[in-house]
């Protein structure tokens, strides 16, 4: 655990000795590692014809998410932007309804409420989770607010998640969670984050 003594020179060098490359290398934020049962893998998917919409292996991942996050229904989708956007559409989000999207997030979140007509509401984040608040949604709530993107930024939550979603049911509000670098991250309760609201939706940068 890095203490505010830790020099940056240090941490670096035990990144570097963790990944096994040497001092002074780039550290990538997301590095894929793709071997050779990958390379099987996508040429059997290949062979079989089946390369997008359905087919064995989107079966078997969405299947395989809903076993890990505990969801009830799970839907692969091109990509979270289109997944974002979809969940909008699906709770009914319309041209004429706000959208509180917290300050942090990618611009994905907000371009899928205006994907939809609606209008962006701009709701501060605390500095202390990187996430939303109940304190700053409160601010941002109009009689036009259809719904709330909570994000989950890299597994981070809300303090007062729980009296989010509470404000959000006693006042009609739809909670939605783009929790896109969050897999394998849960609530303090053991729910997978993701879960908290109506619908969720994970990416795989």
């Amino acid at each position: 655990m890095a203490t505010p003594k830790t020099s940056k020179q240090e941490l670096l060098a035990v990144l570097n000795s963790v990944l096994g490359k040497p001092a002074g290398s780039p550290i990538a934020l997301h590095e894929p590692n793709i071997g050779d049962h990958e390379n099987e893998l996508v040429a059997k998917c290949l062979s079989s014809g089946w390369v997008s919409s359905v087919g064995q292996y989107i079966t078997e991942f969405e299947t395989g998410l809903a076993k890990f996050t505990k969801a009830e229904h799970v839907i692969a989708i091109v990509n979270g932007t289109a997944a974002l956007h979809l969940a909008l559409h699906a709770v009914g989000v319309k041209p004429g309804d706000e959208v509180i999207v917290p300050t942090l997030s990618f611009v994905a979140t907000a371009n899928s409420v205006l994907y939809t007509g609606a209008k962006v509401r701009y709701a501060d984040i605390n500095p202390k989770t990187l996430c939303i608040s109940l304190e700053e949604i409160k601010k941002n709530v109009s009689l036009k607010t259809k719904a709330v993107f909570l994000m989950n930024a890299n597994g981070r939550y809300p303090s007062d998640i729980d009296d989010i979603v509470s404000y959000c049911k006693d006042n009609n509000i739809i909670l939605l969670e783009d929790s896109a670098q969050a897999l394998g991250s849960f609530y303090p309760d053991g729910i997978h984050q993701g879960r908290k609201g109506i619908a969720g939706s994970f990416s795989f940068s």
